[in-house]
C-alpha cells in the first residue's frame, strides 16, 4: 500500500469512527450534520495519525526518528558512515540483537541513499586480516 492509499484509509477510518461516536452522542442530530462533523474531524487529524504511524515505524526499524535518519545523509563520506554503523552493529550483536538489527537497518538506509559512486572504489590487492 502506497502513502496516498494509506492516508486515504486513515482518513476514512477516522471519519467512520467519529461518525459512530457522534451518532451515539447526538441521536437526534441530522445525519448530514453528523457526517460533516466527522469529515471535519478526520480532516483535522489524519496527518497527525499518519505522521505518528511513520514515526513509530522509524523508531522500531531504525531506533531513531525520520529527522535523525535524514540528518545522517548529510555526512560527507556516506560509505564510511555505513561501515561505522555496521561496526556498531557487530559490537552490540552479542548482547542486544534488537539494537544490532536497528544498526544494520540504518546502514542499509545510508547505502540505499548514496547518490553517486564517490568512495566506492575497489582494489584488487586488498587482503583481509583476522
Amino acid at each position: 500500500m502506497g502513502k496516498e492509499e494509506r492516508i486515504e484509509e486513515i482518513w476514512e477510518n477516522l471519519q467512520h469512527e467519529e461518525f459512530k461516536k457522534l451518532s451515539k452522542q447526538h441521536p437526534n442530530m441530522p445525519m448530514t450534520t453528523l457526517h460533516q462533523w466527522s469529515c471535519d474531524y478526520a480532516q483535522k487529524n489524519y496527518v497527525a495519525v499518519y505522521d505518528a504511524e511513520i514515526y513509530g515505524k522509524y523508531l522500531d526499524m531504525y531506533g531513531c526518528t525520520p529527522l535523525d535518519m535524514e540528518d545522517m545523509l548529510d555526512e560527507d563520506m556516506p560509505c564510511m558512515l555505513a561501515m561505522s554503523i555496521l561496526s556498531d552493529a557487530q559490537h552490540v550483536m552479542s548482547y542486544d540483537q534488537e539494537q544490532a538489527r536497528q544498526f544494520i537497518n540504518r546502514a542499509k538506509y545510508v547505502i540505499r541513499h548514496i547518490k553517486s559512486n564517490v568512495g566506492l572504489t575497489s582494489t584488487t590487492n586488498t587482503q583481509l586480516t583476522n
